[in-house]
């Protein structure tokens, strides 16, 4: 299934290329119990011919997933000719505004991949998110080749804002601009957080959590520059391992 910002059927594509107007149109019609399908989703999001953003906030939720039958959001950046290829925002790619509301994507599932994607805040708040994750059992989640900004002037609180219990996400080759926290929020009993090769700039920290005791927190092979006076900050008892970082910061 495809989700974009403009209507009709493009050569070389499949016939349900372009089907949906935006990102909610298609979670409200494609929500379903993949498990007993036996079947995966991937939505691939793209601007079509237009320039149109993506300003309608989505809730994923109502779904049956799990590792074998995983949801895949995707963006047009998720190859290596895409945001591989430069690491920069591209106005002309897909991308989501979050404006009225205080997250661009409301995720309440397991076993989803937000791939590609860019997400850009314009909505001041000390509650305002990119991706909120605030439910438990939100295991093996991933977000990568992702860019999370916030349009100047405007100020956020997180990228992903991650809290319950038995809550697990990945975060692989992702871009966080003036973002506040890369990660904010608090997690419990039975959870991990992974944070690889990532960039971090003029965040007020890469990592802010509370986690529980022997909820492991990896943070590596990440750089962080021009960011708060503690790059990582974990407020709880959970397993660290943070190593082969590279920051401006000396206290970090």
């Amino acid at each position: 299934n495809y989700e974009t910002s403009a209507a009709g059927v493009t050569a070389g594509y499949p016939a349900n290329y372009h089907a949906y107007v935006d990102m909610t149109t298609w979670e409200a019609a494609e929500a379903t119990d993949l498990v007993t399908d036996t079947n995966s989703h991937v939505v691939d999001c793209d601007m079509g011919s237009t320039t149109i953003k993506d300003t309608v906030v989505v809730t994923i939720e109502g779904w049956t997933i799990n590792e074998t039958y995983p949801l895949t959001v995707r963006g047009n950046r998720a190859t290596a000719t895409g945001f591989n290829a430069t690491g920069i925002w591209d106005p002309t790619s897909y991308y989501t505004r979050s404006v009225n509301d205080f997250h661009s994507i409301n995720h309440r599932e397991a076993s989803t991949t937000f791939d590609g994607i860019q997400i850009e805040i314009a909505k001041n708040g000390t509650n305002t998110n990119g991706i909120t994750s605030n439910t438990s059992d939100a295991i093996n989640n991933i977000i990568q080749n992702c860019i999370f900004s916030v349009i100047s002037g405007y100020s956020s609180r997180s990228a992903l804002f991650a809290d319950g219990n038995n809550s697990d996400w990945a975060l692989y080759n992702n871009v966080f601009i003036t973002i506040g926290n890369g990660i904010y929020g608090a997690i419990y009993s039975d959870s991990e957080i992974l944070v690889y090769n990532n960039t971090f700039y003029n965040c007020t920290r890469a990592i802010n959590l509370t986690v529980s005791v022997n909820d492991p927190v990896s943070f590596k092979n990440n750089v962080v520059f021009n960011s708060g006076t503690e790059d990582y900050l974990d407020d709880g008892i959970g397993t660290r391992d943070v190593d082969y970082n590279a920051t401006d910061d000396p206290a970090s």
